[in-house]
């Protein structure tokens, strides 16, 4: 699956399944060092409902571009938190992670 279509199902998901807020921040960082940042942000009014818009922000992709694994961080307008990782199969894969903003008991200090 190409990188740009995994991270608009992320993105896509983790606003309908969990309530992720928009504007959405993600890097994408791969294996051989590849690197993506893009923002999700609010569609024109007008768009169809669920619709997002994305703007890729800075990067450094080589000429082989994006070699499996893909770690993907996701971070929403609250702080939440969401890691996946995209292998060679395409298919991308959330990974727990702590999420210290849902956390009552986060020590911001560890």
């Amino acid at each position: 699956m190409e990188l740009e279509t995994a991270l608009h199902r992320i993105v896509g998901q983790l606003l309908t399944s969990e309530g992720f807020r928009l504007p959405i921040h993600v890097a994408s960082l791969a294996a051989n060092g590849a690197s993506l940042f893009t923002r999700f942000e609010s569609p024109p009014p007008g768009s169809p409902p669920g619709a997002f818009t994305s703007e890729h922000v800075s990067g450094d992709v080589h000429d082989e571009g994006f070699l499996a694994p893909i770690h993907i961080l996701v971070k929403d307008a609250t702080g939440r938190i969401r890691l996946a990782r995209q292998g060679p199969s395409g298919t991308p894969v959330f990974v727990e992670l702590a999420d210290d903003a849902e956390s009552p008991t986060a020590d911001p200090t560890s």
